[in-house]
């Protein structure tokens, strides 16, 4: 899929492995794969990687187009990990997540939403978990000889905490999302309590060139919920009842060297809401990085 719910394992240096199988059958036009996996520790020598106790997830993921609709991904996943660590602690994780992505192009449109829901408990003498992830990309594209335009907006809203004083972790945890590793940025969809929608346009002249001004606007999905950090922390307590947590004026520059080298330029200006104000916590800022990537 998208890499939203399930990606590789970004570990702080290095990619992390699993150990696991895959069973992969087709129905008519439909891909349909059954897996189930435990993650491994990576060790310092070479293929000398030790399961990880207490750690299991598996599931099914199903591919195919229905009536009109060019595909439909549905997927059923279930996780289970002893002591998933968190900045407040650790905790138990018991979680079965059920989703649907839709997918469809009409000539320069085209559209990728997707939903899922959560249940289940983080402890068994915790309430039941009840979280949900929603998320829309809309792009058109106009090509033209060596220069193509395409107006992108995506929208992102995962779920926040219930009750953020219980002490336990209760927004939507997606199983292995994509991460920010590597230079590559991506948002993350966990934890939650946040809605975050971008209006981009992406210029690219001879294939070589990419050039993407955006708009990014965040706020709290729930007023009750304040935001966290990627560790399950909370960054900023629920003090106040604004919901804007701010906007981000930037712009992205790639540029293909040539197969194996890019060069990646950002930049941009974050503007604190009002949430951040009455909480004390960030004032606006300036930002930029320069990055070089080679492949081989």
């Amino acid at each position: 899929g998208a890499g939203r719910m399930v990606s590789v394992r970004e570990g702080p240096n290095v990619r992390q492995d699993c150990d696991g199988g895959l069973v992969r059958g087709r129905l008519g036009g439909w891909v349909i794969d059954a897996f189930g996996f435990v993650e491994t520790r990576d060790e310092p020598g070479a293929f000398d990687n030790t399961r990880r106790k207490g750690t299991t997830f598996q599931g099914f993921y199903a591919s195919g187009p229905l009536f009109v609709i060019d595909a439909i991904d549905l997927y059923a996943f279930e996780q289970n990990r002893d002591r998933l660590p968190t900045s407040d602690g650790s905790f138990d994780v018991d979680r079965q997540t059920v989703g649907l992505r839709v997918r469809e192009s009409w000539s320069a449109l085209a559209i990728d939403a997707e939903a899922a829901y959560q249940a289940n408990r983080l402890n068994v003498d915790t309430p039941p978990i009840e979280a949900y992830y929603f998320s829309t990309r809309f792009a058109y594209a106009l090509p033209a000889p060596y220069i193509s335009l395409a107006l992108i907006w995506t929208t992102e809203l995962s779920q926040g905490d219930r009750d953020p004083t219980d002490g336990e972790i209760n927004t939507f945890l997606p199983p292995y999302p994509s991460g920010g590793v590597f230079g590559e940025t991506t948002l993350p969809l966990a934890p939650g309590n946040l809605l975050f929608s971008s209006l981009a346009l992406r210029l690219r002249l001879y294939q070589s060139f990419t050039l993407t001004p955006h708009f990014r606007h965040y706020q709290r999905a729930s007023r009750q919920d304040g935001l966290y950090s990627l560790a399950g922390r909370p960054l900023v307590e629920t003090n106040n009842t604004a919901l804007v947590v701010g906007h981000d004026f930037g712009a992205t520059l790639n540029y293909q060297v040539n197969q194996h080298v890019r060069l990646k330029i950002e930049g941009g200006y974050f503007e604190s809401g009002d949430f951040l104000k009455q909480a004390d916590q960030l004032d606006s800022t300036t930002y930029g990085a320069v990055l070089l990537y080679f492949n081989f």
